[in-house]
């Protein structure tokens, strides 16, 4: 009964769901290509590949999206603006976007996500002392990260994420960190 309160469905139907929406993933490390990132010709669309890389400790100045993830563009806007006036070199800098909720299990008013730009350690210190209410500043730890990449329209990105944490991620013997 709980289920169905929180997810509008009972776990039989949610699990018949999922499983009809599966597509498998393959695992197989593929190989690096340039920036350390796995090589985009060896991956398909219908089988992306998963490439597990350790990462130092990394830094990220950020602003949250309270919403549906179609709106996310509202948040690089304004952290754009923002990087435009207080550190104009920033905008060349890496971006990361921080998916924190599937918008199938949470309602889409109160689904968050972080835009961020990536700060070097050299330059961390400068840019921490900017950041002000409501950006945020976090730092993200020495770690294993699973990359894939996914070729294709923005809307069938769900599928993407659904292939690396429900395929992928339980075959793979790892844990995702609360990071």
């Amino acid at each position: 009964r709980a289920f169905r309160d929180r997810f509008w469905e009972s776990p039989r139907a949610y699990r018949t769901r999922w499983a009809a929406s599966r597509t498998p993933v393959d695992a197989t490390p593929a190989p690096l290509g340039a920036g350390g990132l796995p090589s985009l010709e060896h991956a398909s669309d219908a089988h992306p590949r998963v490439h597990v890389t350790r990462l130092d400790q990394w830094h990220l100045v950020g602003l949250r999206h309270l919403g549906p993830y179609q709106e996310v563009w509202r948040a690089w806007a304004a952290l754009a603006e923002w990087g435009a006036r207080a550190m104009p070199s920033l905008l060349a800098a890496p971006r990361i976007g921080i998916s924190h909720d599937d918008p199938e299990m949470v309602e889409a008013s109160r689904i968050r996500y972080d835009a961020c730009y990536a700060v070097s350690t050299a330059r961390a210190q400068a840019v921490h002392a900017l950041v002000r209410s409501p950006l945020h500043w976090r730092t993200m730890p020495t770690a294993d990260y699973a990359v894939t990449i996914h070729r294709g329209a923005y809307h069938e990105l769900g599928s993407a994420y659904r292939r690396l944490f429900i395929d992928w991620l339980p075959r793979s013997g790892r844990y995702p960190g609360d990071a």
